[in-house]
């Protein structure tokens, strides 16, 4: 998957959304336990993950009219 993400876009991401995608996507680690290594809810991982992937799609879309 991180092939697909230019690091250009994917730096642009707030610190957050960037460690929970990397802590989910990259290294594959779950919603419980990306929660607990961040010392937030699974609730807000869920949040953090879905509202990363939505602004990389958006800046993706900027970026190839």
């Amino acid at each position: 998957e991180g092939d697909m993400i230019p690091k250009g876009l994917f730096r642009l991401l707030p610190a957050p959304h960037r460690e929970v995608l990397i802590l989910t996507k990259f290294i594959g680690l779950g919603i419980e336990e990306t929660a607990h290594k961040l010392g937030i809810s699974k609730s807000a991982v869920k949040v953090r993950v879905h509202r990363a992937i939505r602004r990389l799609e958006k800046l993706m879309e900027a970026e190839d009219p």
